[in-house]
Formats: structure tokens, C-alpha cells, sequence
């Protein structure tokens, strides 16, 4: 538990040495219509049927519930059980059912994550890799929204942007995918991208030419996001109306879906409640809401704290409120929101040999935010605490200043 708080903490802290300056400066003042999905209901509502019964998360947060309503080896019991339910074989009568020829196939490896387990299969024959990716739906509230939330984006992505993202063939939650054969599980379907994720050691050491490559597409990818703009913050959702663009709904984060899971939700997690949780037209109600987060975690009841980790931690916290305090003011109100990715770590760069990026993967917490707010990646900059590799900021800068000579889109992120 220790790690995981002192690495929200450095985020957070980061996020401010990073973002607040840009916006705060020092003394002078993140739906394709369904029909083009082939194969999937999107209107039958399956059931999932729980491995373990446990209370309704729904009534945690009520004053009487002074303890998470399971311990964390509970939890992960509850996570194992579910893991372990699913048929590799129902994944690929799943995958040959969408696949347009029906082909037999096999699961080549699985792998499971905090949020998804994943089943990466092949097909008889040549053709592509798809990966079926099923959610860990202990881990969720409501995990339905966050899947609709990431297809909605990723399809918005393919239609309006060059931006590289997976092709999805199918989504939905109406797939009985247990070694019992009962209930129904949720799941998507997409294309395996084929390559490697970034790995920034190798890319420090590359040559000039390898280095103008990635920076130069990194920026490409920027810019097409910046060009998106929405009336307010939160995450993209399927129209309701039926209409190509996605509609704003509530922030999907993955720092509120922790905050929600059964080993940690208690008493002092008022402010991921899904009323408190937006869609928010201020940017100060939004920034305020993100410092609800960073306090919910550190209310969380943890074993293994010194005295110096608590101070680090509060005075991490205590700095972010009180250099956010300049943020709340009028003058953010009216800017626009831009859909940003909000995990652009290397795992989720996928690169070939020659660092062409050949996809961004995993939208699933992606959202729209301030536009003060949109910067690369904190480890390009030289702001991730981790790693502090400023001579990657000088490359990516250099390659930033070299195309916004050439155009006036490249301008607008260089000046921002």
C-alpha cells in the first residue's frame, strides 16, 4: 500500500511542479454509432453473476461505515476468483464469432492487470492478432460505463483524427465467458498492435534520425488531440441521440475507480460519489475535485506509514492545495476542454524498430480536461520525479520548435 500512495503522491506533486506554473504563473498573476460494430447486442442487459456475494458498494460512504466492507486480501481473493472463472475457450468462441470468416482460434497468453484480463489470440491461418479484453468487474462500480466510455473515444478517435488507435471489432456484456457457463461477463475486441512499447532507455541512446522520428509523431499525436474541443470536463460517452459525436458525461478516473473498490471505499470517500463526480463546466470545480482525490487517498487507513512518509505526504498535499489556490479564479472559466490521454506512459506507446509509433493503446480513463492543463507526458518534459531525463525535453522541444516554423497548428502547442 505504502509504494502505491507514495507514487499518487509524487504524481500529484509532479503534476503540480509541472501543470500549476503553466496556468498560475509565479508572481504576475480523458460513440462510433453501434451498428458499425459488427456482431455485438447493444441492447440485451446481461446479468453478472458474482463470485462471491458481498455487500452493496452502494451503501458504503453512509456514517455507520466507519471500515472498507472488505479487507484487501479479501479483495484480491475476490479479484483471483473472477480471474481464474473464465474460459479460455468461450474467449475464442467469442472471437471466431465476430471474426467475418468464423475462424477456429487459440489463445496464445493471457495476462491480468489491475482493471482488465487480457486473452491474446490467433487465428488458423495468416491474419492478425486480436485481444479479447475482459474487466475485472470486482474491481468496478460500474464497469459498463468505463467500457463505453473507452470505445466511445476510441472510435471518435479513428473518425476525426489520425491519431493511431486499435480497431475495435466488438463490445458488449452480454458474453457468457465462465468455466460454469453461467451468467454473462463484459467485454471488447481489438486489434493486436503490432510492435513493441516504447522503451525510453533505448531511446535516449538511439540515433538523431530515431530520435526526430518518435518526437516528431509524439507531436503529431499532441496536436491531433489539441484540435478536439468539448464544452466541459469529464469523459466521453456514446450520443445519446444517436449522433457520430460523443457526449461529455462524468469523470471515469482511475484514481476514483480505486477509491471505489470494496477494500477501500469508506466514510471519507464522499468526493467520488457519482453526483460529485461531474460532467463539470468550471475549471475550478474540476481542479477542486481532483484535490478531493488526492485527499480521499490520503485518509485511507494504511499499517506500514513512518512519521517522516506522513509528513512527506502532507506536505506534498498541503503545497498542492495551496499553489492550486491561484487556479480558482474567473479567468479559467471560459477556456476550452480538450480530450487528453491522462496514461501516455511508454508501456502505451507502441513503437517498431525504427521508433515509428504505431499505437496508442489503452483510453479506457481518458478525458476531456482544462486546456491549461494539456502538456506531453511529464517523463518528456523532464518532470516525472522517477526519472528526471531533461535532455529528452530538449530533444522534444528541439523537434517542437523545428515544425511549428512549418505550421500553424505546431504554433499553437509550442506558444501553450
Amino acid at each position: 500500500m505504502l509504494p502505491a500512495l507514495h507514487r499518487l503522491v509524487r504524481w500529484q506533486w509532479t503534476w503540480v511542479t509541472t501543470y500549476l506554473p503553466r496556468i498560475w504563473p509565479p508572481s504576475r498573476d480523458q460513440i462510433a454509432p453501434k451498428e458499425n460494430i459488427p456482431g455485438a447486442d447493444f441492447t440485451k442487459v446481461g446479468t453478472v453473476e458474482p463470485v462471491e456475494p458481498v455487500e452493496s458498494v452502494e451503501s458504503v460512504g453512509h456514517p455507520s461505515h466507519e471500515f472498507p466492507i472488505m479487507t484487501e486480501d479479501q479483495y484480491k481473493r475476490l479479484r483471483k476468483n473472477f480471474i481464474e472463472s473464465l474460459d479460455s475457450t468461450a474467449i475464442c468462441d467469442l472471437a471466431s464469432k465476430h471474426n467475418d470468416e468464423g475462424k477456429a482460434c487459440r489463445v496464445v497468453t493471457k495476462t491480468s492487470g489491475s482493471f482488465n484480463v487480457c486473452f491474446f489470440v490467433e487465428f488458423d491461418g495468416e491474419g492478425p492478432k486480436w485481444v479479447v479484453r475482459v474487466p475485472i468487474e470486482p474491481a468496478f462500480e460500474d464497469a459498463w460505463a468505463k467500457l463505453q466510455s473507452e470505445v466511445a473515444t476510441i472510435q471518435y478517435l479513428k473518425q476525426e483524427t489520425r491519431v493511431p488507435v486499435p480497431c475495435i471489432y466488438a463490445y458488449g456484456r452480454d458474453a457468457t465467458l465462465t468455466k460454469s457457463g453461467t451468467g454473462t461477463q463484459m467485454f471488447i475486441i481489438s486489434e493486436f498492435v503490432q510492435g513493441h512499447p516504447l522503451n525510453k532507455s533505448v531511446l535516449k541512446s538511439t540515433d538523431d534520425e530515431h530520435k526526430e522520428t518518435f518526437y516528431s509523431q509524439l507531436i503529431d499525436v499532441l496536436a491531433e488531440l489539441r484540435k478536439l474541443e468539448f464544452p466541459a470536463m469529464g469523459s466521453l460517452m456514446p450520443n445519446s441521440g444517436g449522433g457520430r459525436r460523443p457526449q461529455v458525461g462524468p469523470v471515469i478516473s482511475m484514481s476514483a475507480t480505486t477509491l471505489r473498490q470494496p477494500h477501500n471505499k469508506t466514510m471519507v470517500v464522499g468526493p467520488v460519489r457519482s453526483s460529485l463526480r461531474g460532467p463539470f463546466t468550471s475549471a475550478l470545480e474540476y481542479m477542486k475535485y481532483q484535490l478531493s482525490l488526492v485527499s480521499a487517498f490520503l485518509l485511507l487507513p494504511v499499517s506500514d506509514h513512518t512519521i517522516d512518509d506522513i509528513k512527506e505526504e502532507i506536505f506534498a498535499f498541503c503545497s498542492m492545495e495551496q499553489a492550486s489556490q491561484g487556479l480558482f479564479t474567473s479567468r479559467l472559466v471560459e477556456e476550452p476542454c480538450v480530450l487528453q490521454h491522462l496514461d501516455l506512459r511508454s508501456a502505451n506507446i507502441i513503437v517498431d524498430e525504427e521508433f515509428n509509433i504505431k499505437g496508442i493503446i489503452d483510453w479506457e480513463f481518458s478525458g476531456t480536461i482544462p486546456r491549461q492543463l494539456f502538456a506531453p507526458p511529464s517523463w518528456v518534459t523532464g518532470h516525472d520525479l522517477d526519472e528526471m531525463h531533461e535532455e529528452m525535453d530538449a530533444d522534444f522541444r528541439a523537434v517542437l520548435d523545428k515544425k511549428r516554423r512549418v505550421h500553424a497548428r505546431y504554433q499553437q502547442l509550442w506558444e501553450e
